[in-house]
């Protein structure tokens, strides 16, 4: 009897060790395809920056091409990230988007007001001018707040310690 009900609690032992397994490789898939998803939605983020801050020094068609590109390679991986990302994250990654969004418009905007023909036509030209390079400030300040915001997120999710701090360290 004994060696029976020994040979019944090895087998259910052996069936929970399967099944750990199996849960343990599933959440190490799900991890590592966070990990590649989140790092490189950030690395599409700071693409997209990049060329926001080279359209903030110069607007003109030759900075914003690249800008337009970044936004729509940034919110395609947005897109498609959706599956795995945090509702959260997603939901801020889509707040930052529409900031960008709104500098982009803001810029195609400058560069239809910087025309001369426009300048000529309208007497407040260049006060429309002021108003819209202020707008932009303001949306470039915001996308550089959001993204600020999201990176010690980002890290969280990731068990990523930001430089100089310690998860195990009793003082954080």
């Amino acid at each position: 009897m004994l060696l029976i009900a020994g040979f019944w609690l090895n087998r259910v032992l052996e069936r929970f060790k399967d099944d750990l397994a199996t849960a343990r490789q599933g959440q190490q898939r799900i991890s590592e395809a966070q990990f590649k998803l989140y790092t490189g939605l950030w690395s599409h983020l700071q693409n997209l920056k990049i060329a926001g801050d080279g359209l903030w020094r110069k607007c003109a068609p030759e900075t914003l091409t690249p800008f337009v590109t970044a936004l729509s390679d940034a919110r395609l991986a947005t897109s498609r990230g959706q599956l795995i990302l945090r509702e959260e994250h997603h939901e801020r990654l889509q707040g930052i988007l529409v900031a960008f969004g709104q500098f982009e418009l803001g810029k195609m905007h400058l560069l239809e007001i910087q025309t001369e023909q426009h300048l000529q036509n309208n007497l407040f030209g260049m006060n429309e001018l002021e108003r819209q390079i202020q707008a932009n400030r303001e949306y470039k300040n915001q996308y550089e707040r959001l993204l600020d915001k999201i990176l010690p997120e980002f890290r969280r999710h990731l068990g990523v310690a930001a430089e100089g701090s310690s998860s195990l360290d009793p003082l954080r």
